[in-house]
């Protein structure tokens, strides 16, 4: 064993080095990663391993690895070492075949690998340090060892008991070897302690093991090597290591010898060809298997080959040969015969047995079953020529055993049936599953007619033992066919197209056809053959013409039948596109023409549904004779459409009429007549704009006479429709040249009306188009005023609407006027009204009175107005009492009512209270009225009081210059009850408060006493007299 050590080198993950020694003394054997510096970062991972030139693991280089090295390549796929990288790479281990001389041999590096190495010169070390290329490559330097045994020193023998192991018959049968070693030459030394440890390397496929755990006691001891594998030639190296520790420097001391021994396996193998088979059930015996017995790294010797299993009972098993002897690297096949009377499922292994080896084949499932072949239909016809089938149904048996039913391949042959095809009309093949069914389609045509029997087989299993078939009786109807030529073409209108209809034997048909068609759209062609029935020969044909000519312009389709006794009728169609040309002429423009002037017809020639061919125009006389025209284009050819320009004059007045005819072959097609008038003048008249009522509206009137010499037209205005629209026109005008005389009328209703004006030369009359003039107008409506009646001092408005009469669209200003002129004024807003928009007049009032108020609208000279009545209601007041009735005891003072003024109509003023009371007796009824005179909104508060018991009516009467209002009370005056005070209960006497709360700013206290005098007192009162009274006191 030599060591290979680095020293001070940069961190490192790999390396790779190549050794060199001379192989007659040091033979390379193998090498050890245990304790490398590499060990330290992860679990090296060898790259590449060459011993003696030969490859481990890894490619070896032929040029610098030889007999005499070991290459050795490593890495560790993360990390790296630390820097300074010191310690053991690998040990090299060797095997002494010699003694060197004296001074012993070098030990050294490789070279020749390129300049990409860690030492220059080519020298085969090579130091990674993990970086990436062109650096990762670390220089270093080498230093060279030595081997020297030409004293011979303590060495290690160890020796195996044979050099090959085997062979060993069969795979996995164990092979053994003693292995012993001996410690030679002074070994072990005399002192320390030392043990003897053994390993193994082999190569793969190959277990090998060591008794004792793989050590045995020194100097000299033996194990046992225990080796198995499957058929193969193998290697193993058993490594004997000697250690001893000196007991005075605690060194240890090594020697490791190896040796290596072959070990040869030999076996056979057994297999089947098929690890299923199908076999009827019909108690025959078919061949339906074979086994190969095959020798395995040359064995040989006698083998029997026999039934390992069968399950369940019921299948006979026999095997040709049964015994045979198997040579070295050969093969022996046996055939395996199978019978069953049952139908089931068998399930079978087959052995081959050599002495005490055997090897079994996997398991056979042996299947005795059956399937059936049905068609449906068995029995049909088809026309010759055409395709037919049948399905064909293959049933699996026993129906539903997904266990023990047929399953396989069942091939599909047929017998021969001369004229009818194909060969093989059903699928080669057909697949079953157990105990079900699948379908095949069997197709069949077929020329000649007649009766066919077919019989078509299945066969599976083992060899096709397993036969079912069906067989079909299929009938070949004779036919003929029916073809057209050609099947379309184009034809110009009223000429006829032919096609040549054949009929024709396609399947044994001889006979006669009869023809028949029918045209689809149903009108505008019609047809006829000839002939009109077809012999047709056994093998021939024979033929009809079928003739058509169209009417109207199209596409039919004509459907020829061809019909033969108890044969199925044949059709054919024929397609006939009917074409033809039409001419047209537009109306002629301009119309109607001067004298002397041109006018023209656009003359329009389209092809009809791709006529083709060319035509020809030709223009009539005119009616009545006088008018000359010609055409630009007379000839052109169709395809593409085109047109032509008739062009016509004439010299003197009049209606004229022609006609334009186009002509293709016997096709001839004219237009309809194209009329112009020829005019000695025209007359024409623009359109007016739109003008107010009351304003003119104007039309220019052009006059336009033909070349010659100057004539006079009378001109006249219709009457205007509807009535009402006034017109001025000069009378006549001179021409030519040109005249434009001004038509201007006037209407004062608004609305649309229409003129004519009429232009008159000799017998010659001609008429404007209708002229129309739009009159518009505008109307204003004034609301009703709101309030009804207008308080002085108030306000109330009327809402004003503008009406656009006929397109009216000019603004309208408002003004108002008032009679009489004072105590009302009114104004509108906006004043001026633009669209559709209103506006609101305001009418203030300052004195009573009937007032009428007049808006009026207007837009230039034209105007409208709207007038209304208001109505200032005069200032006035009202008064009421409340309560109207009143009742006390006699001598009780402090009945009240309160009097309300109510103003109307804004018054304002002050009014004065008197009171009346009926009948005026003395003592009577004593009423005080607090405050005297009020204002609008205020109240008097009355008091009334008596001695005397009775019902007194009071008038209370309010004045105020010449206004004066009056309200009723009703008092009652109890008489005196003997516990009244007063006439009242005393409670009630001493609760009633006399006081009356008059609202009225700088009132004063009135007591007002009504009695009449001695004098009146004697006759009925004539009337009442009121009397003032300071205030607290009263005057009877």
């Amino acid at each position: 064993m030599i060591g290979v050590y680095i020293q001070g080198s940069d961190v490192m993950n790999g390396f790779g080095v190549t050794l060199l020694a001379d192989n007659t003394l040091l033979k390379p054997a193998d090498v050890d990663l245990t304790g490398t510096v590499l060990s330290r970062v992860a679990a090296p991972t060898v790259v590449a391993e060459c011993i003696a030139g030969l490859s481990k693991i890894g490619t070896c280089d032929p040029t610098t690895d030889t007999a005499d090295t070991i290459h050795f390549a490593v890495a560790v796929l993360s990390g790296t070492t630390t820097s300074p990288t010191t310690g053991l790479l690998f040990t090299a281990i060797y095997n002494i075949t010699g003694t060197s001389p004296a001074g012993g041999i070098p030990v050294d590096f490789q070279t020749g690998c390129g300049s990409s190495t860690s030492v220059p010169g080519g020298v085969c070390v090579t130091i990674v340090n993990g970086s990436p290329p062109p650096n990762a490559v670390d220089p270093e330097t080498a230093q060279a060892g030595s081997f020297d045994n030409s004293t011979p020193p303590p060495w290690l023998s160890i020796s195996s008991s044979t050099t090959t192991i085997g062979p060993i018959i069969g795979g996995g049968v164990s092979g053994t070897a003693t292995i012993t070693t001996t410690a030679q030459n002074g070994w072990p030394p005399a002192s320390g302690s030392d043990s003897i440890s053994f390993t193994t390397k082999q190569t793969s496929g190959l277990t090998a093991s060591l008794s004792g755990g793989g050590s045995c006691a020194p100097a000299a001891c033996s194990i046992t090597l225990t080796v198995s594998a499957a058929a193969g030639n193998y290697t193993v190296t058993v490594f004997g290591k000697y250690s001893t520790i000196d007991a005075g420097s605690t060194l240890t001391s090594t020697l490791v010898a190896p040796v290596t021994l072959s070990v040869m396996v030999e076996d056979y193998s057994i297999t089947v060809s098929s690890t299923t088979v199908n076999i009827p059930p019909n108690g025959a015996t078919y061949g339906a298997a074979t086994v190969t017995v095959t020798s395995l790294n040359r064995f040989s010797g006698p083998v029997t080959v026999s039934t390992s299993a069968v399950a369940p009972v019921g299948l006979t098993v026999s095997y040709s040969p049964s015994t045979f002897t198997l040579t070295a690297g050969g093969a022996e096949v046996t055939t395996i015969s199978l019978s069953s009377t049952t139908m089931n499922r068998y399930l079978l292994t087959v052995k081959a047995v050599s002495g005490s080896l055997t090897r079994a084949t996997p398991v056979v499932r042996v299947f005795a079953d059956s399937f059936t072949v049905t068609a449906n239909p068995s029995t049909f016809s088809f026309n010759a020529g055409d395709p037919a089938s049948t399905i064909l149904t293959l049933q699996s048996y026993p129906i539903g055993n997904t266990n023990s039913g047929f399953a396989g391949t069942v091939t599909l042959t047929n017998s021969t049936a001369l004229g009818l095809g194909p060969n093989s009309p059903c699928p080669a093949t057909a697949t079953l599953t157990a105990g079900a069914s699948t379908t095949v389609t069997c197709n069949f045509n077929s020329l000649k007619a007649g009766t066919y029997s077919m019989t078509i087989t299945g066969s599976g299993g083992f060899n096709g033992a397993i036969i079912n078939s069906t067989t079909l009786t299929i009938t070949v109807i004779p036919v003929f066919g029916l073809s057209a030529n050609p099947a379309s073409l184009n034809v110009n209108a009223t000429v006829a197209g032919t096609s040549t209809i054949t009929a024709s034997d396609q399947g044994g048909f001889s006979g006669t056809v009869d023809l028949s068609y029918n045209v689809s759209p149903n009108s505008g062609l019609t047809c006829t053959f000839t002939p009109t029935s077809i012999a047709v020969p056994s093998g021939g044909s024979g033929t009809s013409t079928l003739s058509c000519t169209g009417t109207a312009i199209g596409t039919y389709t004509v459907t020829v039948t061809g019909t033969a006794v108890g044969l199925t009728p044949k059709t054919v169609t024929v397609t006939y596109t009917v074409q033809d040309f039409s001419v047209a002429a537009d109306p002629a423009s301009p119309d109607p023409v001067l004298a002397g002037a041109t006018t023209t017809s656009t003359i329009h020639v389209l092809p009809l549904n791709g006529f083709t061919g060319t035509v020809t125009l030709s223009v009539s006389a005119s009616t009545p004779a006088g008018a000359t025209c010609s055409l630009s284009v007379t000839s052109q050819h169709l395809g593409p459409s085109f047109t032509s320009y008739l062009t016509c004059q004439a010299s003197a007045a009049g209606d004229y009429t022609v006609t334009v005819t186009g002509t293709s072959g016997s096709l001839t097609h004219t237009t309809s007549a194209v009329t112009f008038t020829v005019e000695t003048f025209t007359i024409a008249a623009s359109s007016p704009a739109l003008v107010n009522v009351g304003a003119s509206g104007t039309s220019t009137i052009t006059v336009t006479g033909a070349n010659g010499p100057p004539q006079t037209v009378s001109l006249s205005v219709s009457a205007s429709t509807p009535a009402g629209l006034t017109c001025n026109l000069a009378s006549s005008v001179t021409v030519p040249p040109t005249a434009t005389p001004a038509l201007s009328c006037t209407a004062l209703v608004a609305g649309d009306y229409s003129v004519v004006v009429t232009g008159t030369f000799g017998s010659e009359s001609h008429s404007t188009a209708t002229i129309a003039f739009r009159m518009a107008d505008f109307a204003i409506v004034a609301g009703s005023v709101t309030p009804s009646s207008i308080n002085i001092g108030s306000t109330g408005t009327s809402t004003v609407t503008l009406t656009r009469i006929n397109s009216f669209s000019d603004s309208v200003s408002l003004s108002t006027s008032v009679t009489p002129s004072t105590g009302l004024s009114a104004s509108c807003s906006p004043q001026t009204l633009t669209g559709s928009v209103s506006s609101t007049c305001t009418l203030s009032a300052s004195a009573s009175g009937s007032y009428t108020v007049t808006i009026t609208g207007a837009d230039g000279s034209l105007s409208h107005y709207a007038a209304l009545t208001v109505t200032v209601a005069a200032a006035d007041f009202s008064l009421s009492a409340s309560p109207t009735s009143v009742t006390f005891a006699a001598g009780v003072t402090g009945s009240i009512t309160t009097v309300t003024l109510t103003p109307l109509n804004g018054f304002a003023g002050t009014v004065s209270f008197g009171a009346f009371v009926s009948p005026s007796v003395t003592p009577g009824l004593d009423v005080n009225c607090a405050p005297q005179t009020i204002t609008g909104g205020t109240t008097s508060v009355c008091h009334f009081s008596s001695q005397s018991p009775g019902t007194y009516t009071v008038t209370i009467r309010g004045t105020s210059g010449t206004l004066s209002h009056e309200v009723t009370v009703n008092v009652t005056v109890n008489p005196v009850s003997q516990t009244s005070i007063l006439g009242l209960d005393p409670l009630t006497f001493y609760a009633i408060v006399g006081v009356a709360v008059v609202a009225v700013a700088g009132a004063s206290l009135v007591a007002i006493r009504r009695r009449a005098s001695a004098r009146q007192a004697k006759k009925p009162p004539t009337g009442f007299q009121n009397r003032g009274v300071v205030p607290g006191k009263s005057s009877r």
